[in-house]
């Protein structure tokens, strides 16, 4: 398992190279995400984590 599933915890362009998808797609999922309240951004330099 991927340390990022494991912290709940990952960075937009972690996810890219993850799903093989660009910055755009990733940062309109997250977005999404964000607005369900799923996620949200937190800390230095950004980085997103699971609500809940």
């Amino acid at each position: 398992m991927s340390e990022h599933c494991k912290t709940k915890r990952t960075y937009n362009n972690e996810i890219e190279k993850l799903l093989g998808v660009s910055d755009s797609n990733v940062t309109n999922y997250l977005d999404e995400l964000e607005k369900e309240l799923k996620v949200r951004q937190t800390g230095t330099g950004v980085y997103y984590e699971l609500i809940g």
